[in-house]
């Protein structure tokens, strides 16, 4: 999955907003230094997140789809804690005792 990390620091949101343009330039997206700079300032100072960069540039409907052809399965935001699967076949129940390959998320 990609991830979104925490963000800490500066370092850390510049770090995420890179390893995002890589997904968007891997899907022919170009973003311009006013572009970038508008993104950048949007996370460090206006406490903007994924969400917000995701909207700001290739727009929610287009997100997963760049992610996938980037060669990712889900994404991590371990700045909020949320986990998105692309695929409805990689969850199954952590209580499950007795596990099989089915598509069926309680099997």
């Amino acid at each position: 999955p990609f991830r979104w990390e925490a963000q800490e620091e500066d370092a850390d949101a510049t770090y995420n907003l890179d390893m995002f343009i890589e997904v968007l330039e891997q899907n022919n997206f170009t973003v311009s230094d006013d572009l970038y700079e508008k993104l950048e300032t949007s996370l460090l100072e206006e406490d903007g997140g994924l969400d917000t960069i995701i909207e700001l540039t290739c727009g929610a409907d287009s997100a997963q789809t760049y992610f996938i052809r980037a060669g990712y399965d889900g994404i991590m935001n371990l700045d909020v804690g949320d986990y998105v699967a692309f695929d409805p076949e990689q969850i199954k129940l952590c209580s499950n005792k007795m596990p099989n390959a089915t598509a069926n998320i309680a099997a």
